[in-house]
């Protein structure tokens, strides 16, 4: 099993690692189209039985944060720190009794079992039940090649058409504030699309944040990107047609200019969804740095600009930072121009080795946010409050012992914590 640092510089100097056949297939057939939703009981909080998950039943205005864990097994615990990163989400956007408001919509998390898990669920159902999150479990799938295949798994999201707007987060994605104005502002469709996207790094989209509205016709639209391109390998992908026959211009966060499917996981979600959203769908808002690129079909795939200053105006953030005099927050997504942008500051994306739970802290636990200083110590803040308010049964360890209790995984990955140990 490859090292995920490893696979990232593969990636980024163009040598595609293909994923295997069967893998693929079983994604295609299995996991996208297959999955459970357990009615509700005392236990879970998962899907009502009389909604079903994948209807097309909808209520307008009826939201969702959604999270994804996968490849679980809860005798190996290295997915523990993405889970207590949901924790901390749910408790920012739901229970924090410090925020100006708390959001509307449901929280979701998605969970896929490892096959090799003789747990049928999490042990922190219960839990994350307390905090008012809801479980969907999705089918467990057998694949040689686990991150480049589940990354996929996220696309679910287009299936939960109960829900009018979606707002997808990787699980180490630290919410900020009460991001419910970007779910509103896509549901007027006048500054926002119904697809909202961003840039970041070195990617015209960070697929660990973003909106879609479900919808079964959407879905299939991907799946079938996905069977007509093929599997994507080193011999089929081209990194100048990408998924379909057309090269794509684009800027980045910084407003450097951009072209090709070279990008890191442009073969993969991040590429899907960007060749999905522009060039099938034709309507996205894609959040580039200062501005807002709206595409739709009447402007011939040539974006409409706009300045996302107006997203500071709903920003919950921005609010908090005028009342303390400050000039950015702790959002070190791209660097440090991130944590006074219009969107950017609202989150924190801890890719790679920034994720908080594999840093212990420095010193005593904050007693108050006015103390914080860091995004790390912030994150132990808030978990330190989930823990107070919610952990009476002791799921979580003492703060200090946080880091230690997490193995580290053998793959790096937004969505996954597998294997742990040393690379073997």
């Amino acid at each position: 099993m490859r090292n995920m640092t490893k696979f990232r510089r593969r990636k980024r100097s163009g040598t595609i690692v293909s994923s295997s056949v069967k893998g693929w297939v079983l994604l295609l057939l299995g996991v996208c189209c297959c999955w459970v939703a357990f009615p509700p009981s005392s236990v879970d909080g998962s899907f009502s039985s009389d909604q079903p998950a994948g209807s097309n039943q909808r209520i307008d205005r009826n939201w969702a944060y959604v999270f994804l864990l996968a490849d679980v097994d809860p005798e190996e615990p290295s997915y523990h720190g993405l889970l207590y990163n949901i924790f901390v989400s749910t408790y920012v956007l739901k229970h924090d009794p410090s925020a100006e408001s708390h959001s509307r919509a449901d929280i979701v998390v998605m969970v896929q079992m490892s096959p090799s898990s003789k747990e049928p669920k999490l042990r922190e159902d219960a839990f994350l039940q307390r905090m008012g999150v809801k479980i969907l479990y999705l089918e467990p799938i057998a694949t040689n090649d686990t991150f480049y295949s589940l990354v996929l798994a996220k696309f679910h999201v287009l299936k939960l058409t109960e829900y009018s707007k979606i707002l997808f987060l990787d699980a180490d994605v630290l919410a900020f504030c009460n991001l419910d104005y970007l779910l509103e502002l896509s549901e007027e469709g006048t500054l926002l699309k119904e697809t909202v996207l961003h840039a970041m790094y070195d990617d015209p989209v960070n697929a660990g944040v973003f909106i879609v509205t479900p919808n079964e016709k959407y879905y299939g639209e991907v799946q079938s990107i996905i069977q007509q391109h093929g599997i994507p390998s080193k011999d089929n992908w081209d990194p100048a047609v990408g998924w379909g026959n057309k090269s794509v211009d684009y800027r980045l966060w910084d407003m450097r200019q951009g072209k090709g499917w070279n990008f890191y996981c442009a073969d993969a979600d991040q590429g899907l969804l960007l060749y999905w959203s522009r060039f099938v769908r034709k309507e996205v808002s894609i959040i580039v740095g200062p501005v807002i690129e709206n595409y739709s079909p009447a402007n011939n795939g040539a974006p409409k600009t706009v300045s996302s200053g107006a997203l500071l105006e709903k920003s919950c953030v921005q609010r908090h930072l005028e009342k303390y005099g400050r000039t950015g927050t702790f959002a070190q997504n791209a660097g440090p121009m991130a944590a006074s942008l219009p969107f950017y500051q609202d989150f924190f994306h801890m890719v790679g080795y920034s994720k908080a739970w594999e840093m212990p802290p420095h010193g005593p636990i904050p007693n108050s946010k006015d103390e914080v200083s860091s995004s790390a110590e912030y994150w132990y803040f808030l978990l330190q409050s989930v823990k107070d308010q919610f952990d009476s049964e002791n799921i979580i360890p003492p703060i200090q012992e946080i880091t230690k209790s997490i193995p580290q995984p053998r793959i790096r990955g937004d969505l996954i914590a597998v294997a742990d140990g040393p690379e073997g």
